[in-house]
Order: structure tokens, then sequence, then C-alpha cells
């Protein structure tokens, strides 16, 4: 449920119909400032279309639309070793994003290459030394 004034959200598809006609004159401003959103660049609120068009056509734009499902390179039951992780997330520039686990999945088998930390738990653990006290408490307080 979007409130009074909520924005509309732009589509895969109108994004993919924006890069093909590059065209940024049959796009609100609205529209226009997602995409600058989704490159990675901070909205210009309060700036006429014109400008943010501008912007717009400033940015170098991604083809979402391309697809690697054809893609024959990568076998199956090609298995990847942490270093090779490790530098495709560095290619990604997705160092700041915390990863607390990896896990491969091939067509032969699950192999987890790093295990997910062990979170400690926040409970409060009372033991019998601890449950004696209450209840010496307790009797104090019946006994008044």
């Amino acid at each position: 449920m979007r409130g009074v004034g909520a924005e509309k959200k732009i589509t895969l598809e109108e994004y993919v119909d924006f890069i093909n006609s590059a065209k940024s004159i049959d796009f609100t401003c609205s529209y226009l400032n997602q995409i600058l959103h989704i490159h990675g660049f901070r909205k210009l609120h309060k700036s006429n279309k014109k400008t943010v068009g501008e912007a717009v056509d400033a940015v170098v734009l991604l083809d979402l639309s391309r697809s690697t499902l054809n893609q024959t390179s990568v076998a199956s039951s090609a298995s990847l070793t942490l270093d090779q992780v490790i530098s495709d997330i560095e290619a990604l520039k997705w160092q700041e994003c915390c990863l607390t686990s990896l896990q491969i999945i091939s067509s032969d088998e699950v192999t987890p290459a790093v295990a997910s930390p062990k979170q400690k738990s926040n409970k409060r653990k009372i033991g019998k030394i601890g449950n004696q006290k209450k209840k010496k408490k307790m009797r104090r307080a019946s006994d008044l």
C-alpha cells in the first residue's frame, strides 16, 4: 500500500526502454532520479527535470537486459576456491557488504567453503546459585 504522494517505482522494462531510446524527455523527474539512484548516486530532490536529465546523461548507464544464461564458458561442475571468490567480490566492488558465510553448490555436492561464525546467545543464564539467592529473598519478604 502506497501512501499519498508516494512515487511510482521504475520497472526493469521501463529502464531497458530508457537505455534503448536514450530519451530522457519521455520520463518523469521521479523516474530520472530513480535511474540516478540505481547507479549509486543521490537523488536530486528539488531539482528541475532538465537538471536531473543532464545528470542522467552524464552517467554511464548499465545494460540490465544482458543475460548469462546462454553462456557456455562455465561448466556446471566447476568449483571456486576461496581466493577466486574473494577476487570476484573485489571485482564487483562488494567489499563493504558483510558476508558471514559462503556455500558453493555444484551438481556433484554441496561444500561449505567458509563456515558461518557462531552467534553468541544474548540470553542470561541463571545458575543454581542465582536461583538460591532469589528463593532467600522471597523467603525474607514473606517473613515480614
